[in-house]
């Protein structure tokens, strides 16, 4: 027997019916949960990009400003930087608005306001204006410079008066011997026919030849002969003293005869 001889009693249309409504129904349940939740998780896909072109002016002459930075504040995207053209291109900007951050080092910072359509442009101009920069006050100390005899500590052992000492007009190289027979205890003696000095100091009653030292150094085996070691200088200034009054830096021992000190010009 048949399945549809089993259903005889009925009349055709009921045992569609019944067909339909009872043996075939988890067919239909089963194509219903198999379509309903690709409709159901289906998501609408987000609007295209658009760019946003920029143009950079002096706001006074009118002409492209080159080397602005223009960015998206809320967005993650590198800066860009207008061309000779002052023109800026920035692209993959979302729909929408977004605020444009307009940055130079001349003309300060700039905000500007932009809605992106999607999947388009959007054109911006943007006219700066220079502004002057507030610094922090400056102090600026003037210290005089100092001269060669400040420097060798010429001037600090004159002001402290235990020697003799001569400058500027009152010395140079031919009147070193003059110079120094106007000290008290320096004795000067030409020897052959003037072309030697030799100085000679009187200490405890005793005559010594003092040390000569040009600038610093002492002349090593001069002798007392003064004219042979400046011959040919161009003479700044010059100090002598005697005995214990010579300077650390001049002193050789307690019992130095003197000094005559040099200094050349610089």
């Amino acid at each position: 027997m048949s399945d549809w001889q089993a259903w005889e009693p009925f009349a055709a249309g009921e045992r569609e019916a019944s067909v339909i409504s009872g043996r075939f129904r988890p067919l239909f349940l089963l194509a219903a949960f198999t379509v309903l939740p690709e409709a159901a998780f289906a998501q609408e896909a987000p609007p295209p990009a658009g760019r946003v072109l920029a143009r950079i002016l002096d706001a006074a002459t009118g002409q492209a400003v080159e080397g602005v930075a223009v960015r998206i504040v809320d967005l993650d995207l590198p800066a860009r930087i207008s061309n000779l053209q002052g023109r800026v291109i920035i692209a993959d900007v979302p729909a929408g608005v977004h605020e444009v951050e307009i940055r130079h080092v001349a003309y300060g910072i700039t905000m500007q306001l932009v809605n992106v359509p999607p999947g388009d442009d959007v054109s911006i101009t943007a006219r700066l204006s220079t502004s002057a920069i507030a610094l922090d006050s400056i102090e600026v100390v003037v210290r005089p410079r100092l001269s060669h005899l400040e420097r060798v500590g010429f001037l600090e052992r004159q002001k402290r008066g235990f020697g003799y000492f001569f400058a500027g007009e009152d010395i140079d190289a031919w009147r070193v011997d003059h110079a120094l027979l106007s000290v008290p205890f320096v004795t000067v003696r030409m020897v052959g026919a003037g072309l030697s000095t030799r100085a000679t100091m009187r200490v405890a009653g005793r005559p010594c030849v003092p040390d000569i030292h040009v600038d610093g150094v002492r002349q090593v085996g001069s002798d007392g002969d003064v004219k042979q070691v400046v011959t040919g200088m161009e003479i700044a200034a010059m100090e002598v003293y005697r005995g214990t009054s010579v300077p650390g830096e001049f002193r050789r021992s307690m019992r130095s005869c003197g000094a005559i000190v040099i200094w050349r010009q610089r």
